[in-house]
């Protein structure tokens, strides 16, 4: 069996916080230090550089190529395949993102005392559905968890697992 080949993209100047990858292979890099979301291919060869002007702490990448980051300044932000804004929503702090298969957002916002999970349309971002976690609930910070049968899971900092069923 051969070794397996290392290979380096160099990001010169650039500090990088977390990556994801695009369905079609290219790369989302996000830099807190210089608050931008990069998207390169494989190769290294650049696809955009998005200002974001706040830090992020995850993504999502979905099958269309658009990245959503929830931001520190409480919004969540949808960046499409090209590096141009599509949506926002500052109605947040938000977790993490999951993307379904059939492009629908989901994400919960951490507002204290009450947390919601929201189901957002990607094109726009408004609210699809949207379901109340008990006031018990601690902060979110993973996105929700796609299940078998359409089912979503939350993990809370509380130490409480939800499901959410179709």
């Amino acid at each position: 069996m051969d070794a397996p080949v290392a290979a380096s993209i160099a990001l010169t100047g650039i500090t990088t916080d977390q990556t994801a990858i695009a369905p079609d292979g290219t790369l989302r890099f996000q830099s807190d230090s210089r608050q931008t979301l990069f998207g390169r291919r494989p190769t290294g060869e650049v696809l955009f550089d998005a200002p974001t002007k706040v830090e992020s702490f995850s993504m999502a990448v979905a099958a269309d190529g658009t990245t959503y980051l929830p931001l520190d300044d409480g919004s969540l932000r949808a960046i499409d395949a090209n590096g141009a804004p599509r949506w926002s929503r500052p109605d947040g702090p938000w977790s993490s993102p999951t993307v379904g298969g059939d492009g629908t957002v989901y994400a919960v916002m951490n507002n204290t005392p009450m947390h919601v999970l929201f189901a957002m349309a990607a094109n726009d971002g408004h609210t699809l559905w949207q379901v109340d976690l008990p006031g018990t609930a601690g902060d979110v910070e993973m996105g929700p968890v796609l299940g078998p049968g359409g089912w979503l899971f939350v993990t809370t900092a509380s130490g409480h697992v939800y499901g959410i069923g179709p």
